[in-house]
């Protein structure tokens, strides 16, 4: 979680990089800040969201596991076997 200053900091960073790409234009400074702050908060949401999302990436690049990473088994998880695999109905041995 970022701190007020820092997100006021990046919030200024990005409003100048639009407006350098906007032509270095005179005025509109507000609406430079104000899609900047959209930008920079709708950016924290996701990666909020996509940190409490199960199998997550930890902060260290790592995978999250245990509870958290029901339904993201990965790779590693079994596969189905091909259609007609199985037994065939009817051929069970009765006792």
């Amino acid at each position: 979680m970022t701190t007020d200053n820092e997100r006021d900091k990046r919030i200024r960073a990005r409003a100048y990089e639009l407006w350098e790409n906007d032509g270095r234009r005179h005025g509109d400074h507000e609406r430079y800040w104000h899609e900047a702050a959209r930008e920079i908060d709708a950016e924290a949401q996701s990666d909020l969201a996509s940190d409490l999302q199960p199998g997550g990436m930890q902060p260290d690049g790592g995978r999250l596991g245990g509870v958290g990473s029901i339904g993201n088994e990965g790779p590693d998880k079994a596969k189905a076997p091909p259609r007609g695999a199985g037994p065939r109905r009817g051929t069970a041995k009765k006792l």
